[in-house]
């Protein structure tokens, strides 16, 4: 048992080069969609389409 607490406490640990790695990813398909290179679809369809494929 101590075994799997151990590998649930790691699972709750941050890492703070992996957040900051997202957070660039974010910051670079804003910047993208700003630039008119990709374009959004609203939440709904989104939702919609996985809702679709899991049913």
């Amino acid at each position: 048992m101590a075994l799997v607490d151990q590998i649930l406490d790691t699972l709750d640990e941050r890492d703070s080069s992996l957040d900051a790695q997202w957070a660039q990813e974010a910051e670079s398909h804003l910047a993208a969609y700003r630039r008119g290179e990709v374009q959004a679809s609203p939440l709904n369809e989104v939702i919609a389409k996985y809702q679709a494929k899991t049913a």
